[in-house]
């Protein structure tokens, strides 16, 4: 699944005002409204599933600052091979940062490691949505 096609299936399934961004270098890939909240979100596919999400602390604090800012939500949603799960940010605790050897992009073929500040969130916080 790529993101594209993430943000079609939660088009049809759960949130069908979601606009996918299409400046390549956005802090956020999408936005959407939920329970009256606007959400400004991150969409990640994973090819494995893992108890824990990894989110790169610049992507959480980027997307805490647009939510605060513009007084919404900050959401980050990926898939796996079991699902679809999403997290409000706001209604979780700050991860734990650390340092860990990661692929430096997943796009751009550039998958040389590189150590990123990262936080893992537990897959039994978020909310999953049916695939």
């Amino acid at each position: 699944m790529t993101e594209a096609d993430l943000c079609d299936y939660l088009k049809r399934t759960k949130f069908s005002d979601i606009k996918q961004v299409v400046n390549g270098f956005s802090p956020w890939d999408v936005t959407f409204t939920s329970s009256k909240r606007d959400f400004y979100g991150e969409l990640k596919c994973r090819e494995t599933h893992y108890s824990t999400m990894v989110i790169e602390q610049d992507k959480w604090r980027s997307l805490m600052l647009v939510a605060d800012v513009t007084a919404s939500e900050a959401a980050y949603i990926n898939s796996t091979p079991q699902g679809v799960y999403a997290w409000n940010l706001h209604q979780m605790p700050e991860p734990d940062w650390v340092w860990d050897l990661m692929p430096e992009t997943t796009k751009f073929g550039r998958t040389e490691k590189v150590y990123k500040r990262v936080g893992y969130l537990p897959i039994n916080k978020a909310e999953r949505i049916e695939e």
